[in-house]
């Protein structure tokens, strides 16, 4: 897929505001949840977003212990979740929808999936090509 060669895991103490989100824009983190600071992110490429084949895996990696996932969704893209999503628990938003990450204007909701030491996580499509994409957090 476009891009997915210069996706990287960013281990950082917190996902800092004002930090590039994507490898190949310059859009920043902005509010981020307390619950997501100290995690590691997987920066993704925007370009990645082009990558629309629906059932079809976009990327994979392994992980090395029990690992919550969670994928950092745009709510532009829509309200029709992608099929590799499901199956995902969608994380709660708050009495006010404060449980987002925002970049820029976009707002991301989480969705999240426990894999076990040794399991291979496989993301797939944007779903919408057009919006900025998804990142991931791994706590």
């Amino acid at each position: 897929a476009e891009n997915l060669s210069i996706w990287k895991p960013t281990p950082y103490y917190w996902l800092p505001a004002d930090d590039p989100v994507y490898v190949d824009r310059t859009a920043v983190f902005g509010r981020i949840p307390e619950f997501y600071l100290g995690s590691i992110w997987i920066s993704t490429a925007t370009n990645s977003r082009s990558f629309n084949t629906v059932g079809a895996t976009l990327a994979s990696f392994k992980v090395n212990r029990k690992t919550d996932v969670y994928i950092a969704r745009n709510q532009g893209t829509g309200t029709t979740i992608e099929e590799w999503l499901s199956g995902w628990e969608a994380m709660p938003r708050g009495s006010t929808d404060e449980n987002y990450i925002a970049v820029g204007s976009d707002k991301f909701w989480m969705y999240k999936k426990t894999f076990p030491g040794g399991s291979t996580v496989e993301v797939g499509r944007n779903g919408n090509t057009g919006r900025s994409p998804y990142f991931i957090i791994l706590k």
